[in-house]
């Protein structure tokens, strides 16, 4: 396992409700993969430094993650897929020990 931080940005649009199950969906398609959110952090509607998909601001989440790395590559073909989330970044940590 290895520790990852990820960032995601959700459509604007979204009410509260469509925005706890588009994070709940996440948190169980990285579950699903043999992974571990340890922190989740919801950072509210931001201003995008230039639009995205049309899009002039996004809702910010953030999760600290343990992730297998032979799952990475799955796990990103399946986020490609997710139509409410307009931008994400995977940042490796370190190896954990």
């Amino acid at each position: 396992m290895r520790q990852y931080e990820l960032v995601f940005i959700l459509e604007p649009k979204l009410a509260d409700k469509a925005q706890k199950e588009e994070i709940s969906k996440l948190e169980k398609l990285i579950t699903d993969l043999k992974g571990k959110v340890k922190k989740k952090e919801v950072w509210g509607k931001k201003n995008l430094a230039y639009p995205i998909k049309k899009f002039a601001e996004g809702i910010y989440v953030k999760f600290d993650l343990n992730f297998p790395q032979d799952q990475v590559r799955e796990w990103e073909r399946k986020m490609k897929l997710k139509t409410k989330i307009i931008r994400y970044l995977l940042i490796k940590g370190p190896d954990k020990s």
